[in-house]
């Protein structure tokens, strides 16, 4: 474990959920960019991209060297990416306001205070005059500061709903508001709504000033389904970005104690934006109204959404729109609206090559890997109805990885058509990140010719059609010219081997 990595939540040190870096921790400083203003074509690479190519020299060996580099510039960067990938600035004036919500001293304004890492906003856009508020009741009051980039440094000390209520005057076409890691959604796993409670207010208050709100959460099994369940079953908030895996995510993996396979956080794993509400969905809950908030939850929906880039979320499912007409699956789904409809939400996705090789832990030769969680697609399940899903752990001390899709209760099949269901699976990788092993278990498999295989550097695809159909993002990119399936009739299970690009 890092010596500065502090685990003691209760303790002295500098520590805030997913930012648990002690005050003694000096962070690595990022070179001088002398005017020079990067490109923002190789953020498309996350990590890989932005160390390699968006500043004179590379950072690669600087990131592999201390995790705390990529853990604090996690929050600039993942602005700077949410908001290029949905091409905020087209509506921007001059002058851009950012508000940190649910901000903390501990965290957000830490990493202000130590690093010039929250200039990096300025840098990928040179042009605007930036206004960043700190909002939240962690935050220390501060004099507003004005830093040699053009940012000027704000805090408020009270809650998001009580900030937007005394700052009227903010346009509302400039003003881009981003939560990390706010936890309200984890009652999905823990089945306490406490915080759930204590930020409905504000965020009630900030669908409703018609802003684009950007969302980093630290994990998909609670984080994310929950606070994706608020925003569409609840709040009706208009969806901007469905939600997805950040290339832009710390690099540190943390766990809690005897809950290695059930309760992992990284902070920013994942990513969503909202901007606005549609009031036919919009239901007003009545603090601590445990019953409604379930009910809603629970409930069978045919919503569908359509995000700024295409994705459509219906039935459960989110497709990016190449999957969307590849399948047939809306045209399928729209044509059966009688089906039942399970309250479940299964994040199911290829990602693009150009812009899932990011990296984020030490690797060998100095190169800087990529250390996602392994998980199955994310499952939204209401804490009444069914436990959150294992996602097992990716971590320094052990590497192995385990997801079997048979050890949870009716899993989402939304995206196949009826008759296919999901195979249950296993993947193991070493701790090297450079040989991997996908076992797929087809016990109702007829003959193997009916197997479709498709591995690309980052994901890979299983299907007999009509009984299976799986679909997997790898966790480590690997070299597909070295897929190696063999099928053992005896198990009934198919197993791929991979191995790591070669230098």
């Amino acid at each position: 474990m890092q010596p500065d990595l502090a685990l003691d939540q209760r303790g002295d040190g500098m520590y805030s959920g997913t930012f648990r870096w002690t005050e003694h921790k000096k962070f690595p400083t990022l070179p001088a960019r002398s005017g020079w203003s990067p490109d923002a074509e190789p953020l498309a690479r996350g990590w890989q991209g932005y160390l390699e190519a968006c500043h004179k020299t590379s950072l690669v060996t600087q990131a592999a060297a201390d995790p705390s580099f990529l853990d604090a510039l996690s929050f600039p960067m993942t602005f700077v990416y949410a908001t290029k990938l949905l091409k905020a600035e087209e509506t921007w004036g001059h002058r851009l306001t950012i508000v940190v919500v649910g901000a903390t001293v501990k965290a957000e304004q830490r990493i202000w205070a130590q690093t010039d890492y929250w200039a990096e906003i300025a840098a990928f856009y040179p042009h605007r005059t930036i206004d960043l508020w700190f909002v939240g009741p962690e935050v220390a009051p501060q004099t507003t500061t004005t830093l040699t980039t053009g940012v000027t440094v704000h805090a408020y000390r009270g809650t998001a709903g009580a900030f937007l209520a005394s700052h009227q005057t903010l346009d509302v076409q400039s003003t881009v508001i981003i939560g990390y890691n706010t936890g309200f959604g984890n009652f999905v796993e823990s089945g306490r709504h406490d915080l759930l409670w204590s930020w409905l207010p504000d965020l009630y208050a900030i669908t409703a000033s018609g802003m684009l709100a950007i969302f980093a959460c630290a994990n998909d099994y609670a984080d994310m389904n929950g606070e994706f369940a608020v925003h569409s079953r609840i709040l009706g908030s208009n969806v901007a970005y469905l939600p997805r895996d950040n290339p832009f995510s710390a690099a540190s993996h943390l766990h809690e104690d005897g809950k290695r396979d059930s309760a992992w956080s990284r902070a920013n794993s994942f990513l969503y934006a909202v901007q606005g509400v549609d009031l036919k969905r919009r239901r007003h809950l009545r603090q601590q109204d445990v019953s409604t908030l379930l009910e809603l939850l629970e409930a069978d929906s045919d919503l569908h959404l359509v995000d700024r880039l295409g994705r459509h979320f219906f039935r459960g499912t989110v497709l990016s729109r190449e999957q969307a007409t590849k399948f047939n699956l809306l045209q399928r789904l729209n044509v059966s609206t009688k089906a039942p409809t399970a309250p479940v939400a299964t994040i199911l996705e290829s990602l693009p090559i150009a812009s899932t090789e990011q990296t984020t832990s030490r690797g060998k030769s100095g190169e800087v890997n990529r250390p996602k969680s392994p998980q199955k697609p994310t499952q939204l399940r209401p804490p009444a109805t069914a436990p959150p899903s294992k996602a097992p752990i990716h971590s320094a001390e052990e590497d192995v990885m385990r997801m079997d899709a048979s050890s949870d209760p009716k899993p989402a099949q939304s995206k196949q058509p009826p008759s296919e269901v999901t195979p249950s699976y296993e993947i193991v990788s070493d701790m090297a990140n450079t040989k991997m092993s996908i076992s797929i278990h087809t016990p109702e498999l007829v003959s193997v010719k009916d197997m479709i295989l498709e591995v690309s550097s980052i994901a890979l695809m299983f299907a007999v059609p009509g009984r299976y159909h799986l679909e997997l993002q790898l966790p480590w990119p690997v070299d597909n010219s070295s897929t190696n399936p063999k099928y053992s009739k005896r198990a009934h299970t198919l197993t791929v081997s991979l191995l790591a690009p070669t230098a």
